[in-house]
């Protein structure tokens, strides 16, 4: 079998069946000893196929136990409506293909989990004491080497035999699976999969196999192109219809842009980006997005992204753009008007609203001398913007952590208090993390005479003030202005130029660029760690990055699956920021988190994973 990516043409000449010869009993019995050779001392024996050399030593980095053979994960499978409509008909007839052969029919969506299972009911009994039907994952990562979750890693068409899967659980059996590619995109929506027990199959069947789960798969894609064009219709009857009204519209479904001359002309290099990523936003919550723009041109847009829908489907989104009559939208020109190489708030990248309105109130506490609460979520920035601050004062500054307080204090206070005695600025780094009692002794030295006059204060938190959990007395010390610093998910056309800030301070002469492939994820991701998390991203990409251009295959796993993320009803994504809310009110204690959604640790722990497993991180 060789390891060609699947598709239409290609999919027969990737599913070469194993050549298991006139006697397949020996030839099943030396996969079973090149895999317990593996498992023993981790080599793997020479005439395995390159597909299985590469899948095996993941499953170990994975840490999959060889030995299950139970799959209890059971996670809600996701498969656009367009998806079940092409496919419904082509398992009914696969389904009654296989009547009284003792095969299955399975189809997985692009994560691996378990959508449908045809066959007949002792088949389906047989697969239901493995796991659970439908929603069990299947992913390389929970189940080992077997054909669809490899198809996945593989990212073409995949036949596994017996020995060759990986957990204990799938011995015996022998699966071919081929993804279902999005006609336009190539992006996989789904598996279709057959799986035969390899005792009830002759070696001159393997072939017979692939072609018809290869021609299957492609008679998907041809259902899926005949609805295309139905769906591109009602966008671009969209299109047209608000072009009428406006002169800057974008029409978007997720694979197909159309943009009007009034907006091309308006957007630069990266601008198209960031807007795309909003008109995906709206696509998967099917909530309209209504906000200020800056683009790269400095002018500032009223964007307003509206989901479209026909016959009950969401078909994509319509953006439209006009310029910002509200004066106050544009960038202030309030105090400390300095050159940008002597402005210490320069290297804070930010031309969104809500950017630029945390700078323009940093700037107001600086100019004041008012005590300035910074929060927001971990990686957005606090710590660099009271730096900022501190170095604007023209005073010398020093740091108290709040966040690894010792259970006896006194070290810590000493050091508190030598700091308060000092003069400056004084930066209390997540202030909210200090408990009740250590608050109390805090606040007595802020009321000390001994420490007076004070410093001038900056505390940074996750958590606003009201939510803080700190005590109204210290509050009154420390939040006279409170600055939100917002994540990065919700100022999405900073991306762009953040991303080439980062990279021109950590390249130094190499001077790399992003291609706009690359540009178009980062756009495009949940950035649950938020700048931090697109910092890491990008020093991974530079480190592996062969050339001055750094494409897509350089970005990291991690941005992989936020940029894979999956499209959310709007229950799950209301419960996904209901979960992240309650964890960080609860500071990550799960049993806290739990109490304060109503629902028992349990639940809240296969949320947790349920999320995790879709490639979200709900822990902020």
């Amino acid at each position: 079998m060789g390891d060609a990516p699947a598709g239409p043409v290609a999919s027969q000449s990737a599913l070469d069946g194993v050549v298991l010869g006139a006697e397949p009993e020996q030839s099943i019995a030396r996969l079973r000893s090149a895999r317990d050779q593996f498992l023993r001392c981790h080599e793997l024996a020479p005439g395995l196929r390159p597909v299985i050399q590469r899948s095996w030593p993941r499953c170990l980095q994975f840490a999959v136990s060889p030995d299950t053979r139970r799959l209890d994960t059971l996670v809600a499978p996701q498969l656009e409506a367009r998806v079940q409509r092409a496919v419904t008909p082509v398992l009914r007839r696969l389904e009654d293909l296989v009547r009284s052969t003792r095969a299955s029919v399975i189809l997985a969506d692009a994560e691996g989990t378990v959508a449908d299972v045809r066959g007949e009911p002792d088949v389906r009994r047989r697969l239901e004491s493995i796991y659970p039907v439908p929603g069990a994952s299947l992913s390389e990562a929970v189940a080992g080497t077997n054909a669809i979750g490899t198809a996945i890693e593989e990212g073409g068409g995949v036949q596994v035999w017996s020995g060759e899967h990986f957990i204990e659980a799938f011995q015996g059996f022998l699966c071919t699976a081929i993804p279902i590619r999005d006609p336009l995109s190539r992006k996989v929506l789904a598996i279709l999969d057959l799986t035969v027990r390899d005792r009830d199959v002759s070696p001159s069947v393997v072939q017979l196999l692939a072609r018809l789960v290869a021609n299957a798969a492609t008679e998907v894609e041809q259902a899926l192109v005949e609805q295309l064009a139905a769906r591109e219709q009602a966008l671009l009857f969209s299109y047209l219809r608000e072009l009428r009204r406006r002169h800057a519209v974008i029409a978007f479904d997720g694979r197909t842009t159309i943009a009007s001359k009034g907006a091309l002309g308006l957007l630069e290099e990266g601008d198209l980006a960031a807007l795309l990523a909003y008109a995906e936003e709206t696509i998967r919550t099917h909530h309209r997005l209504e906000r200020p723009v800056m683009l790269g041109s400095g002018q500032v847009v009223q964007l307003s992204a509206r989901p479209q829908f026909d016959g009950g489907e969401c078909i994509g989104s319509i953006l439209q753009l006009k310029a910002a009559a509200d004066e106050a939208l544009r960038p202030p020109a309030v105090g400390l008007a300095l050159p940008p190489a002597l402005d210490p708030f320069a290297d804070l990248v930010g031309q969104s609203a809500g950017m630029r309105q945390a700078l323009e109130l940093a700037r107001v506490a600086v100019e004041q001398a008012l005590p300035a609460y910074l929060f927001g979520e971990p990686g957005t920035g606090k710590y660099a913007l009271a730096q900022a601050m501190a170095h604007a004062t023209g005073l010398p500054s020093a740091t108290v952590e709040c966040r690894a307080v010792p259970p006896r204090a006194q070290g810590w206070l000493a050091e508190a208090r030598q700091r308060l005695g000092a003069g400056g600025v004084l930066i209390f780094r997540h202030l909210d993390a200090l408990k009740p009692s250590t608050q109390r002794v805090l606040l007595a030295l802020l009321n000390d005479e001994v420490c007076q006059p004070l410093p001038r204060l900056i505390a940074t938190a996750q958590r606003p003030a009201v939510r803080s959990g700190l005590a109204p007395a210290l509050l009154l010390r420390f939040a006279a202005i409170q600055v939100k610093l917002p994540p990065l998910r919700e100022r999405r056309e900073d991306i762009a130029p953040l991303a080439q800030t980062i990279l021109e301070r950590s390249a130094g002469p190499r001077r790399p660029r992003l291609s706009p492939a690359a540009l178009q994820a980062l756009a495009q991701a949940d950035w649950p760690g938020n700048v931090q998390q697109l910092e890491q991203v990008l020093r991974s990409a530079m480190a592996v990055a062969r050339g001055a251009e750094i494409g897509l295959h350089d970005l990291s796993e991690q941005l992989g699956s936020a940029g894979r993320r999956p499209r959310l009803s709007r229950l799950e994504e209301a419960e996904l920021e209901a979960v992240r809310a309650a964890l960080r009110d609860a500071r990550g204690n799960r049993s806290r988190a739990a109490a304060l959604l109503g629902i028992g640790r349990s639940t809240l722990y296969r949320k947790l994973d349920v999320y995790r497993l879709k490639g979200l991180a709900p822990l902020l």
